[in-house]
């Protein structure tokens, strides 16, 4: 379609008066007529040439809370159910738990799996608005990004208010063969957890952030009930493209009571020791540390295969030794997590 070119109208502009009354209001704009969506702007800095931002969460002011409302919804489950039409946002940007809860359970979603996530709801904006999600059985889906459950190490695809391209294409790169398994998850995880070790909080990055997003995932996993070629569930680069940017969701639902506690329990805990063995062996392989210019020599000099194994080998092994028990002092917890030494080790 080609638009008509006219002449524009002229301005009208009403003369001035005594000022006999009071100003009207400007009317508020609509998010419909705004040339561009409002996107999160924070700080970033640069991690292994990936943009990582320096903040967990946006403000709480009303100007943020305003820009958000303009956003698509941070939680691409959440905004896939709208778009489906099975759950409904009030004028207010809420959504009552109930909806979003009888959704989910017809994805498959067991009673102890709804429970939870309902217990999660109430936390879903900032904490003064606690006591309403829980009297009122209804949280504000446009207000995540400012809520309690915003958390670092996530693959930044949403989270800044428009989909990131780039973003995208960085968490995928890890896919195998065009498929998102459980193994490519984790190492896209670990490579998050790493980039926020360095742009944020590294303990928050390393214990809330990275069990949020391993938590995530495996459900994930489960609510598309997809399949890779040889039979293992995964998600395909493309399906995943299309729910984060469009909120699209497989059309067919699972069994009910196929995506349980258990089940997904199992994943996370495969998908945690994945990608916890990624970060401590890419701790290791730092070039500022002794071991990784040793790995980086043998590479250099043709012996790095025969050494890749040991490697990984030590790497499971010191993750393994900084949770034993007797050597955190009878039970005690360490001084320095794991976690916060790998950023002294790059």
């Amino acid at each position: 379609m080609v638009a008509r070119i006219g002449t524009p109208p002229a301005l009208v502009v009403p003369a001035r008066t005594a000022d006999t009354t009071a100003p009207s209001k400007p009317a508020t704009p609509s998010p419909a007529a705004s040339t561009a969506v409002p996107s999160w702007q924070p700080k970033m800095v640069e991690v292994d040439n990936a943009p990582r931002r320096t903040e967990m969460r946006m403000s709480k002011n009303e100007a943020s809370k305003s820009a958000q409302e303009q956003m698509p919804i941070a939680c691409p489950v959440l905004k896939a159910l709208v778009v489906e039409g099975k759950m409904k946002v009030d004028p207010e940007g809420r959504v009552k738990t109930n909806e979003m809860l009888a959704a989910l359970k017809e994805r498959g979603l067991t009673r102890p799996m709804l429970e939870a996530l309902r217990g999660i709801s109430y936390f879903a904006n900032e904490p003064k608005d606690v006591p309403r999600n829980l009297m009122d059985q209804s949280f504000n889906v446009m207000h995540l990004r400012s809520g309690l459950t915003m958390h670092n190490a996530d693959s930044n695809v949403l989270s800044r208010g428009t989909f990131d391209e780039a973003a995208f294409d960085r968490f995928t790169a890890h896919a195998n063969n065009g498929w998102m398994d459980k193994d490519a998850f984790a190492a896209a995880i670990a490579s998050q957890t790493k980039g926020d070790l360095h742009a944020q909080n590294p303990l928050v990055a390393a214990t809330f952030g990275k069990n949020a997003v391993l938590a995530e995932y495996p459900v994930l996993l489960k609510l598309f009930g997809t399949k890779e070629p040889s039979g293992k569930p995964a998600i395909e680069v493309g399906a995943l493209k299309a729910f984060w940017k469009d909120g699209t969701l497989p059309a067919n639902a699972n069994a009910p009571g196929s995506v349980g506690m258990l089940d997904t329990a199992k994943l996370y805990a495969s998908m945690l020791v994945k990608a916890d063995t990624k970060l401590v062996t890419d701790a290791f392989k730092g070039l500022f540390t002794a071991t990784g210019l040793a790995t980086n020599g043998l590479r250099l000099s043709g012996a790095g295969e025969a050494a890749s194994g040991a490697m990984g080998m030590a790497s499971v092994g010191a993750g393994k030794a900084a949770n034993c028990p007797h050597l955190k002092g009878g039970g005690k917890p360490m001084q320095t997590p794991l976690e916060g030494n790998l950023v002294v080790h790059q």
